[in-house]
C-alpha cells in the first residue's frame, strides 16, 4: 500500500459550528459548591466525506464530569458538540477503497483532522467555560489516534 503524506497546505478549515453546549449543576452542588480538582473526559468523533467537493465534516462531542479531591463526581457536568468543515484539496489521494458505500481513508489524514478539530475545540471550550464553575479547566492534550476511538 502506498503511503500518502499529509501536506498541511492542502487542508483548509472552512467552518466551525457549535451544535451542543451545556453546563449543568446539580442542586446539591449549587447548595454546597466544592472545588473542582479533576474531571473525567469523554469524547466521540464522527467523520463524513463529500468526495466530489473534497469535503470532510467532522463532529466532535466532549463531555466533562467534575471530580473532587477523592475523584468522586460532584454534580457538575458540561457537554459540547462542535462541527468542523474541511476542504482537502488532495482528498482523492487518501481514498483507499470504496466498497458497499464505505470509503476508507489511508495515511494520517483522519488523525491529522482529528488533531486540528480537537486543538481548536480546546480553545473554544476553554473560552465557553470561563465564568462557570469549570472556569479553570483546560482540556488535556491527547493523541489524535486515541480521539478517533470513541470514549463515552
Amino acid at each position: 500500500m502506498n503511503q500518502v503524506s499529509v501536506d498541511p497546505t492542502q487542508i483548509h478549515l472552512i467552518g466551525i459550528k457549535i451544535v451542543k453546549e451545556l453546563v449543568e449543576c446539580s442542586n446539591d452542588f449549587m447548595d454546597n459548591p466544592v472545588d473542582v480538582h479533576n474531571f473525567a473526559l469523554g469524547h466521540n468523533y464522527v467523520q463524513a466525506l463529500n468526495i466530489e467537493e473534497k469535503g470532510i465534516r467532522t463532529r466532535l462531542f466532549l463531555s466533562l464530569k467534575a471530580l473532587d479531591d477523592k475523584d468522586e463526581e460532584i454534580g457538575l457536568e458540561a457537554e459540547y458538540g462542535l462541527e468542523f468543515h474541511f476542504v482537502v484539496e488532495n482528498l482523492n489521494e487518501f481514498i483507499e477503497n470504496q466498497e458497499d458505500d464505505l470509503i476508507k481513508l489511508k495515511g494520517a489524514l483522519t488523525p491529522t483532522l482529528a488533531g486540528i478539530a480537537y486543538s481548536t475545540a480546546r480553545g473554544v471550550v476553554w473560552e465557553k467555560l470561563s465564568g462557570t464553575y469549570f472556569s479553570h479547566i483546560v482540556l488535556p492534550v491527547i493523541n489524535p489516534n486515541d480521539l478517533i476511538k470513541t470514549k463515552e
